[in-house]
């Protein structure tokens, strides 16, 4: 039996339009299956702890229809029971990076045939304290873009128009405005590099965030590593014209660059610095990344 849960605010009423035509095609088929609606990402993780505990035997898999933010809710709640109850993706929400990363594609209908006919993958994961991350956290300036994002009127134009990246490219527009970039300690497995006016600083589980953009195009979500991309030491118009590489993935080697890689990664800001984690606040001022090798089953299309 497949366990759904449908987050109704996802993506503008976006994830009620999608399990509505997964709920027929299921009935169609005549596979089993259970369904719960859920208000926010953390009801979503209450409901996932509920079933693993009276279910999980009958469970084939929690189904996750919304977007990255409601799929850490869950993570946390799987991770914290080390099961082994694999998560299957019907994307709804506005980026869907980890559906993305895993070849899922953008509509029900296949996405729907991915989790039936996929295979089961194990992921590395992030990890801050108690909370978990499956793609990309983000720190500086990637944060404060998400933040303005979240309460702004574009990011329900990119829903209308099925464009994860659209919201994101207005939240950097506005953003370049007012942002400031900030003084960085960064360690890696305890290698310390220190930054001068740092714009953001990536840490990747996975290559892409922000609804595609590829911030970190070697990232591997099986190889026990975060890969970091940190950018710094340039000045506002140096960084508006590298944002269009960043999207494409083609900066990695450009001077203000620096790509590093290792399972811990440690970030002291002189500032207070946000840190988003798929798309939810993670954080803030100094944080510390672990990877967690090989802790999620997840369903996915390659």
């Amino acid at each position: 039996m497949y366990c759904f849960i449908i987050n109704r605010n996802a993506g503008g009423g976006k994830a009620l339009k999608a399990w509505a035509a997964v709920k027929r095609m299921l009935e169609c088929r005549k596979i089993g299956f259970t369904a719960q609606l859920s208000e926010s990402s953390e009801e979503g993780a209450a409901i996932t702890k509920s079933w693993l505990a009276d279910h999980a035997g009958s469970c084939k898999a929690i189904v996750v229809i919304g977007g990255d933010g409601t799929v850490q809710a869950i993570v946390r709640e799987l991770a914290g029971m080390r099961s082994n109850v694999p998560i299957g993706l019907i994307p709804a929400g506005t980026g869907n990076d980890l559906a993305r990363a895993l070849g899922i594609p953008p509509d029900p209908e296949g996405a729907l045939e991915c989790l039936l006919r996929g295979s089961v993958r194990k992921l590395d994961v992030g990890r801050v304290g108690d909370r978990y991350f499956t793609t990309v956290l983000g720190m500086g300036f990637d944060a404060k873009v998400v933040e303005t994002v979240a309460s702004s009127w574009y990011k329900k134009l990119g829903r209308l128009l099925r464009s994860g990246k659209l919201p994101y490219m207005a939240g950097i527009v506005r953003t370049l405005f007012f942002y400031r970039p900030s003084q960085v300690r960064i360690r890696v497995d305890g290698r310390t590099n220190d930054f001068p006016d740092v714009w953001l600083a990536a840490v990747a589980n996975s290559p892409t965030y922000g609804g595609g953009m590829r911030v970190c195009p070697a990232a591997d979500m099986e190889d026990g590593q975060l890969d970091l991309c940190v950018i710094h030491g340039i000045s506002r118009w140096s960084f508006i014209r590298l944002i269009p590489l960043i999207i494409r993935g083609e900066h990695a080697n450009l001077p203000a660059v620096t790509m590093l890689r290792g399972a811990r990664v440690e970030i002291e800001a002189e500032a207070a610095m946000l840190a988003y984690g798929d798309g939810e606040k993670i954080g803030e001022g100094c944080i510390s990344v672990d990877v967690v090798p090989q802790n999620l089953s997840v369903i996915a299309n390659l």
